[in-house]
């Protein structure tokens, strides 16, 4: 029994540290982003969705341009003056994403982040359903495997970024458990922050703190874990909240903002606006029925 409660407690301290992938579901929050946002409690958090979110808008902007690139090359009648558009709009994006400050008030960061993550998912979206218009899926398969090494090497350029944000905030979250437990292990932060450690080595080392604390200590470290694992929660539950208040106000307000900086025409993409506009005013109201 007291193994388990050791194991338990091990997990529950390791738990924070997670890493940012695209998501596909309509709404703005959506379960994974939900995941991704309990990691923005801390500015080396933050800084690390944002960096992933920036580097999953190039490379969709890198993959876009050499499809288009194909297209011309192999359907010269076709007209790419929509799918360029929606480049543009994603270079943009992209720009607004690095000028997102990190380190500011944490649910505004979150708000931000939720925003202009949603904005390209729903543009690259759009990118897709166009191509899909004239090419067959196998097309586009073959087309996204000759292509790929060629994207892969152009984003090695966020890699060492990435990894290093990614170090800060393990070292952060390792930092946060150990005062969580009343230790002090400078050792095991540093390893963290130089990536010397995995999530499992990390386990292991709170495992040994652990069964060699008496049980008043065992049970004051894990009320501060709980503790502190409640409050994470509440507070990301409230992002998530002020987050979604809101919504479509200022999606309609940035996606004008970004389209006149695009140089695109704001007229004509407002029928597009509005279609977005409706399913998500359509899904609000299937969720609150």
């Amino acid at each position: 029994m007291k193994t388990i409660a050791i194991a338990m407690l091990a997990l529950i301290l390791i738990s924070a540290v997670a890493y940012a992938e695209e998501v596909t579901a309509d709404d703005p929050v959506d379960d994974e982003t939900a995941g991704q946002i309990r990691a923005m409690a801390n500015s080396h958090g933050a800084s690390m969705r944002l960096l992933q979110l920036e580097r999953s808008i190039e490379r969709n902007i890198l993959f876009g341009e050499k499809v288009i690139e194909a297209i011309e090359a192999n359907y010269s009648s076709y007209d790419t003056t929509d799918l360029r558009s929606l480049l543009d709009e994603l270079s943009v994006l992209k720009d607004e994403v690095a000028a997102v400050d990190p380190e500011g008030e944490t649910n505004e960061v979150v708000q931000q982040f939720v925003d202009l993550k949603s904005d390209a998912r729903d543009i690259t979206k759009d990118f897709r359903t166009a191509v899909h218009e004239f090419m067959e899926e196998n097309d586009i398969e073959n087309l996204r495997s000759r292509i790929g090494g060629d994207v892969g090497a152009l984003m090695n350029q966020y890699k060492e970024r990435v990894k290093a944000v990614i170090r800060n905030h393990n070292a952060e979250i390792v930092k946060k458990r150990l005062q969580n437990m009343n230790q002090e292990n400078e050792q095991l932060i540093q390893k963290a922050l130089k990536g010397e450690v995995n999530p499992q080595e990390i386990k292991a080392e709170f495992r040994n703190i652990l069964e060699q604390m008496g049980p008043e200590a065992k049970k004051n470290a894990v009320s501060q874990v709980v503790n502190t694992m409640t409050s994470l929660s509440v507070r990301s539950r409230a992002a998530i909240q002020d987050a979604k208040e809101g919504y479509m106000e200022r999606l309609q307000e940035r996606v004008r903002e970004r389209l006149e900086s695009a140089g695109i025409n704001v007229t004509a993409a407002a029928e597009k606006l509005q279609e977005r506009v409706n399913a998500y005013q359509a899904q609000r109201g299937g969720a609150d029925a």
